[in-house]
């Protein structure tokens, strides 16, 4: 999984991720989250309750002021029922 995050990283930043692209990747993160979600038509509360993750961590996520775990990313993409290859694949 690190390596499929570290592909989309340095691959979509032009191998220049600092701090800012850090900042942007979270965002595009929470933004993908978000998307998705709405897709399925759940609202934060219910989604947040099937990946078993509190809402405003999520909606933290979402917003992009929250920098999601590696094991917490794999919990909303289960939830989600794609891969992680799906998940970035939009971006």
């Amino acid at each position: 999984m690190l390596l499929i995050i570290r592909c989309f990283i340095f691959n979509k930043l032009d191998n220049s991720v600092g701090l800012g692209g850090i900042a942007m990747i979270i965002v595009k993160i929470g933004a993908r989250i978000r998307e998705l979600r709405k897709s399925q038509d759940l609202s934060q509360e219910k989604f947040a309750l099937k990946a078993d993750i509190d809402r405003t961590y999520l909606a933290g996520i979402e917003s992009g002021k929250r920098n999601p775990s590696i094991k917490n990313l794999e919990k909303i993409i289960n939830t989600l029922g794609i891969s992680f290859h799906q998940f970035f694949e939009g971006m």
